[in-house]
């Protein structure tokens, strides 16, 4: 009985230590970028890291975009990394790969600023005029966006939040503590100034 015992306890143990490793290891590629820009200060300078997880085709997560943003701007020492988690529909799925596909051109940060303002379906039509008004090429776009290499990347991301426990959308992280935005929760500059220096005591 004491061996049985003894072994649950074991195992128990190695559990634990195995899902604290993965959750540590979903952080650490996330809050490195996982290959993905970020906005405010520079990694040198900042103390803060927010993760914000959104839908570039929803309405919420667009406007949440301007708020935290501008509180990163004026705190000077925030940055902000965005990061997709699509729906499972084929507009919000498409946005989410054109953000990764972006960034293998290095325009990760003015494809962000499209897709938030965009209103409009996400034809080939739009994607184009988005990519020429930024100087992206547009064949490039549309091929990396069908390709292994950005899907992988955006499953990398999806099981990284997986195991974080990010359940909605949009999310924000500060200090590895997960707050979700609703029409009913605030999500003004003041909110996430307030976030942000929580984050730091």
């Amino acid at each position: 009985m004491i061996r049985v015992l003894y072994g649950f306890v074991v195992v128990l143990i190695v559990a634990v230590f195995w899902q604290v490793s993965a959750i540590s290891k979903a952080y650490d590629f996330l809050e490195n970028g996982a290959g993905i820009g970020a906005f405010g200060a520079a990694r040198d300078k900042a103390d803060v890291t927010l993760l914000a997880f959104v839908d570039y085709t929803s309405s919420f997560s667009q406007d949440i975009n301007a708020a935290l943003l501008q509180a990163a701007e004026d705190d000077g020492r925030t940055r902000v990394r965005f990061y997709p988690l699509p729906q499972p529909s084929d507009p919000s799925v498409r946005a989410a790969k054109l953000i990764i596909a972006a960034a293998n051109q290095g325009k990760y940060l003015v494809m962000h600023d499209e897709l938030m303002r965009n209103d409009r379906p996400l034809t080939d039509e739009a994607v184009r005029e988005m990519a020429s008004r930024q100087g992206i090429d547009a064949d490039k776009l549309l091929a990396d966006e069908k390709s292994e290499n950005v899907a992988a990347r955006l499953t990398g991301i999806i099981n990284a939040s997986r195991k974080l426990r990010v359940e909605y959308i949009p999310s924000v992280i500060a200090n590895r503590k997960i707050m979700f935005y609703s029409p009913d929760v605030p999500a003004d500059v003041v909110q996430f100034r307030k976030l942000i220096q929580e984050s730091r005591s």
